[in-house]
């Protein structure tokens, strides 16, 4: 009876070998997934950065071709209205 129960203790202590075995194999993949994914994330947020400079630099280009548009198109029209509507 003594070989069995140290028949069994080894047999269970083999299946909990096994696994943690498989669990540690699992661990190992799920860390390479999260890197994987980490860095298609990292990636990402890259190509997105670089959109949101490019958006903001034609904004502030925008901006500022606009602002001198207007101080040029101010003086422009009040020279021009009454011109043309002497004209008329």
């Amino acid at each position: 009876m003594d070989d069995n129960k140290q028949n069994r203790i080894y047999e269970v202590l083999g299946e909990l070998r096994a696994d943690m075995r498989h669990l540690l194999a699992a661990s190992i993949k799920n860390g390479q997934a999260v890197e994987e994914l980490r860095e298609s994330m990292q990636a990402e947020n890259e190509k997105l950065n670089s959109r949101l400079q490019k958006v903001e630099r034609f904004n502030t280009r925008f901006a500022a071709y606009a602002t001198v548009a207007g101080m040029v198109m101010v003086p422009l029209i009040s020279y021009l209205v009454p011109i043309v509507v002497s004209a008329l």
